[in-house]
């Protein structure tokens, strides 16, 4: 660890409950705000900047960087940093409670953010919801994430999760970061993930809702075949026919499935 880094990180000590682990090596940092591909006319969000380890770096490439930060302790060392750069904006609240929308008012925005584990999920859908509004996002996260995000159709790691965000992104696995280079060391390795809105899926559903509602139901009981684990959404009979004119088998499982297929036998289920 970089002594200066280590000095910093020790000033406010990581709370467990917040899965606070603080970056603490400035070439990883670099490397993730430089995958962000940053153009100085281009403003930036940043979803829990901790101490601060990539935002001197967005600052540098950006027009401005909004930066969402939930812990009061982090928010006083924030302003100390930054808070004499006018290109730089502090919200200090909880990103799932915030209003996105308002903060990203103009424009589509880059997203750059290291995430808690408990909050990954939750945080990738809020971005897929602002999908007009992001232009691309690059996200660290838990490396079993990452694999997940970016999982093709008939992997271990092919879920909700991956079908959920291709839908509105292309995503793209980067690198991934070693224990070592946070504090405290976390028990296992990150990943670099870059999604980039302006290339959705090209086949989009007629009802998002009831593509949703597919998508969950067939994952949800992702062992059971097709028939069995959509049985709540439709009779067999609504979801046999359905399943024809969309060329899905409904022997498959879930994880068999690719994205396309979802979309055509939501649009089927829909008509």
């Amino acid at each position: 660890m970089h002594d200066r880094e280590r000095k910093e990180a020790l000033r406010v000590s990581p709370r467990k409950s917040l899965s606070q682990h603080f970056l603490v090596n400035p070439q990883v940092a670099l490397r993730i705000v430089e995958a962000a591909e940053i153009s100085s006319s281009d403003p930036v969000l940043e979803i829990g900047p901790g101490r601060g380890a990539l935002t001197g770096f967005l600052l540098e490439r950006s027009r401005k960087v909004v930066a969402v930060e939930v812990d009061p302790r982090l928010c006083s060392l924030l302003r100390e940093r930054f808070g004499g750069d006018p290109k730089f904006t502090l919200v200090e609240g909880d990103v799932l409670k915030v209003n996105l929308g308002e903060l990203m008012s103009e424009g589509r925005w880059t997203v750059v953010a290291n995430l808690p584990y408990h909050i990954t999920s939750p945080v990738l859908f809020l971005l897929s919801e602002h999908r007009e509004k992001v232009r691309r996002a690059v996200v660290m996260v838990q490396r079993e994430v990452g694999r997940r995000m970016t999982a093709s159709p008939g992997s271990r790691d092919y879920g909700l999760l991956s079908v959920m965000l291709r839908l509105d992104a292309r995503p793209e696995y980067l690198f991934e970061v070693r224990p070592g280079n946070f504090f405290p060391r976390p028990k296992v390795k990150s990943a670099v993930v870059r999604l980039d809105f302006t290339e959705p899926y090209p086949l989009q559903p007629k009802d998002r809702e009831i593509f949703k509602r597919l998508v969950r139901a067939a994952f949800g009981g992702r062992r059971k075949m097709l028939r069995n684990s959509l049985s709540s959404l439709a009779p067999p009979e609504v979801l046999s026919e359905a399943s024809q004119r969309a060329g899905v088998d409904l022997s498959l499982r879930a994880e068999q499935v690719p994205l396309e297929g979802f979309v055509m036998l939501a649009d089927s289920l829909r008509s």
